[in-house]
């Protein structure tokens, strides 16, 4: 089998953990990417997207351009979730301080942690646009979220529930305040 879709694509990541005093530790991540057609455009399920647990505050693939629906005065329909169609570049970056919650929870593998999370999802070449319709939130500012999360590695795999505060979004984004993740371990 072979296809005829050619492009480039390439991903930075980094994540750093640092003890700190009193049973505190930190952690700083990064990560970045970039998507380029090779003569031809960039499929929408080719592009990145964000949201979820790497961008907590924001719905999974719930930040960056999206296409909204106009009345016929060009205005955006109000009520409707718009269409997120990802992005060709973006970055992230995460500060996080883990909580010392004593012996007891470390054994139990239950961890809290205060976090700044801000991102960004941007860039999208072609024809994005069909008429009745305009594409918001195609821009490079960051979106930053803060909050305080609860992670617990059971048996049954990874839980993580996150409360968080939007300090920056765009029109559009799909916030969540509280948001529970479940995910495997391997």
């Amino acid at each position: 089998m072979g296809g005829d879709i050619f492009y480039l694509r390439t991903r930075l990541d980094y994540d750093k953990f640092v003890p700190l005093i009193w049973g505190f530790y930190g952690r700083l991540g990064a990560e970045g990417g970039y998507i380029r057609g090779l003569g031809q455009d960039i499929r929408i399920n080719d592009r990145f997207f964000l949201g979820g647990p790497r961008v907590r505050g924001f719905d999974t693939a719930g930040l960056g351009p999206a296409a909204v629906l106009l009345d016929n005065e060009g205005n955006p329909i109000t009520g409707f979730r718009p269409d997120f169609i990802g992005g060709e570049a973006f970055y992230q970056g995460t500060a996080e301080l883990f909580l010392p919650l004593g012996e007891a929870a470390r054994e139990l593998g239950v961890q809290a942690s205060l976090y700044l999370d801000a991102a960004s999802l941007f860039e999208i070449s072609g024809n994005t646009e069909f008429e009745g319709e305009a594409v918001f939130g195609d821009t490079a500012k960051p979106r930053i979220s803060v909050g305080l999360g609860v992670a617990w590695e059971s048996p049954f795999g990874p839980f993580r529930i996150d409360f968080a505060k939007i300090l920056q979004s765009e029109e559009f984004d799909d916030t969540k305040t509280f948001q529970f993740n479940v995910g495997t371990s391997f």
